[in-house]
């Protein structure tokens, strides 16, 4: 996929792009982080790169009439919705309005799409009534949202989109260094949930109940080891410095269980950031990764 002079992170762009190249993007995709033009001209790319007709493996082709009128915002099966300069709130009415039309059969393509770009302005009404779309999407919809970051997002929604940081590699991601405790951790889970041995998990994390900051980077190079196992043999760049651990979950997970974890993971560093008791977060994950 190309995404052209747009300001996005390498393993972003890689990510999404052997997702959309293979068919394999979600229905639903949150896009954080950049700035707001950024993030609008990436939804733009994702969607360009889903209609166009230009052939080959770099799409969008940017010059297809699908291409040249998503640029434009006047392709009819690509919807932008965004708050009005005079209004601080996405209104209820225009999400159900939305859910409405995303009901309809599609002018010119198989699908719609409807980008939100200003989703963190959407008030927690609007956030439930969306909800409900996203968990029973009608075939012919796919949804885009855009958001400053994750704080304002209802974690219902969260669930349900997969969520892409447009900003720049983590620093485990570029090569930084993560401590021994935290390392150490990491590897113990990961061994402990290719063996299906949820004991051991338990005591692999136990160090880090009152160590919020080694957890969460713990869970940081956990999440980049679930990505490379996802994309092993489909990319060369591996993030995680771990690949033969990655080579093992890839052996004993699907993509659909690998990308939930990651899910699990992320949720679990956000709500430690939250000050949420380490002890429930840690239970919580367990759980629910020997679970899935």
């Amino acid at each position: 996929m190309n995404f052209g002079n747009i300001k996005i992170s390498e393993a972003t762009e890689k990510n999404i792009s052997a997702l959309v190249d293979e068919g394999r993007l979600s229905h639903a995709v949150l896009l954080t982080g950049s700035a707001a033009s950024d993030r609008k001209k990436a939804a733009l790319a994702i969607a360009s790169a889903l209609y166009c007709t230009g052939g080959g493996k770099n799409k969008p082709c940017g010059k297809c009439s699908r291409c040249v009128r998503i640029k434009k915002e006047e392709f009819p099966d690509v919807t932008l919705i965004s708050k009005d300069k005079d209004r601080t709130n996405i209104p209820i009415d225009v999400i159900k309005q939305m859910k409405r039309n995303a009901y309809l059969l599609p002018n010119e393509s198989d699908f719609q799409t409807f980008i939100i770009t200003d989703a963190e302005s959407l008030r927690p009404d609007a956030q439930n009534s969306l909800l409900k779309i996203l968990e029973e999407p009608p075939e012919t919809a796919r949804f885009i949202l855009c958001a400053k970051d994750k704080s304002s997002i209802l974690e219902t929604i969260l669930s349900r989109v997969e969520q892409f940081s447009l900003t720049e590699d983590s620093d485990i991601a570029a090569g930084g260094k993560i401590g021994k405790k935290a390392e150490t951790a990491a590897d113990s889970f990961l061994d402990s949930l290719v063996k299906g041995n949820e004991y051991s998990a338990m005591i692999s994390l136990a160090p880090l109940i009152k160590d919020r900051n080694n957890f969460m980077d713990m869970a940081e190079k956990c999440m980049l080891v679930f990505r490379d196992a996802i994309f092993i043999g489909r990319t060369e760049t591996m993030l995680s410095g771990s690949e033969n651990r990655a080579k093992e979950l890839r052996k004993k997970f699907s993509d659909k269980k690998l990308i939930k974890m990651t899910e699990l993971f992320d949720k679990s560093s956000s709500d430690a950031i939250r000050n949420i008791s380490m002890t429930s977060v840690i239970n919580n994950l367990i759980s629910e990764c020997f679970t899935l």
